[in-house]
This record gives structure tokens, C-alpha cells and sequence, in this order.
């Protein structure tokens, strides 16, 4: 199984409220609502499909999701799941996210979540290993921070590999085996 390091999604008014929806949509909540004083959030751990996922109110106070197009600022998640329709459904309704087809250069059955106007990931058409969310790290080289990350102890699952029109990317574990993608973006002609 993969280990996973959490994403943290839209807020909610309280985390008793998050876990009543998350259930309610058919998740199994993990353990009980907790809140993180330090941060001073509220969120609840849950599965929907085989997929641990967490959800925090006050998230939207914490200016680290908003630093984008940076090496280190996560970029994009994909989830990986085996039902996606059920994904579809289950976090539409839990988080509003939009979740739709791509057009044109992709045919494969790639889904896009939105968030709002914005492109925050996308559900691969095959499931890759355990359902799970794959989180992306945008970085300026994906070549140079594959070869550091491997001298620092990571294991490469995914070897950096160029996507036409897309960009540059690979799949990693970290030295304790939590699983994470880099990725730089191509140029826009």
C-alpha cells in the first residue's frame, strides 16, 4: 500500500459538519473530528473508494496553497480510483468541484477537477496501484530534482517522462515511502 502525504481541501463551518457530509456521501470517517490548535483549523480523516482524503475548515486562512508557479508549491493531485463515476458523484457534492472530460488532445478518458475556475487535478482513465491521491510539486527542472531527490534516498516509480503539449514529470517515494509527483509545465507557444 502507499503511504501518502494529506491534501487538504475547501473549508467547511465546522468539522462536525465536514464529517456528517463526508458520511452522508457514503465516506467512512476514520476517527472522530479533531482540531489542530496550532493551525487553527478543524477537519476530519475519511475514505471514499479506497482513497484516504482529509478535510479542513479554516484551510482557507493558510496562504500556503496560494503560492503557485514556485519549485516546492503543489500543483496539481490526481486520484486514483477504480470507481470513478462514484468519485465523480461523491466528491461533486461533498466539495462543489466540477468534474469533467478533456477536450481536444485528450482522448484517453482523463478527467479535470475544477475548483471554482480553477484546474486542481484530474482522475487518470486506469488505476494505478491502491486507490489513492497522487499530489504534484511544481519544480524548474524535473531532471536535476529527480537526480537530488534519488541522492537524498528517494526511489523513482516513474522515471521523468515528457507528456506532448503537457509538460515534464515523475513519480517518486520519498526515504519513508510516501509516494509524490514533480512536475514542470511545457512552454506555451
Amino acid at each position: 500500500m502507499f503511504r501518502h502525504i494529506g491534501t487538504c481541501t475547501s473549508p467547511s463551518k465546522t468539522r462536525t459538519a465536514a464529517a456528517k457530509k463526508a458520511v452522508e456521501l457514503g465516506a467512512k470517517v476514520s476517527g472522530a473530528p479533531v482540531r489542530c490548535l496550532r493551525r487553527r483549523t478543524n477537519g476530519c480523516r475519511a475514505r471514499s473508494n479506497g482513497c484516504d482524503f482529509q478535510r479542513l475548515a479554516g484551510a482557507q486562512k493558510r496562504p500556503g496553497i496560494g503560492i503557485v508557479n514556485e519549485p516546492g508549491a503543489l500543483c496539481w493531485a490526481d486520484l486514483n480510483t477504480p470507481n470513478r463515476q462514484r468519485a465523480v458523484e461523491f466528491y461533486s457534492a461533498l466539495f462543489g468541484w466540477t468534474i469533467t472530460a478533456g477536450e481536444g488532445k485528450d482522448p484517453n478518458g482523463y478527467l479535470h477537477i475544477m475548483n471554482g475556475e480553477k484546474f486542481i487535478g484530474g482522475i487518470p482513465p486506469a488505476l494505478q496501484g491502491p486507490p489513492h491521491w497522487l499530489i504534484y510539486f511544481y519544480v524548474s527542472d524535473v531532471d536535476a530534482s529527480t537526480a537530488k531527490a534519488k541522492e537524498m534516498g528517494a526511489n523513482t516509480f516513474l522515471p521523468p517522462t515528457s507528456m506532448e503539449g503537457v509538460g515534464r514529470l515523475t513519480v517518486l517515494a520519498d526515504p519513508q515511502g510516501a509516494v509524490f509527483a514533480m512536475f514542470k509545465e511545457a512552454p506555451r507557444n
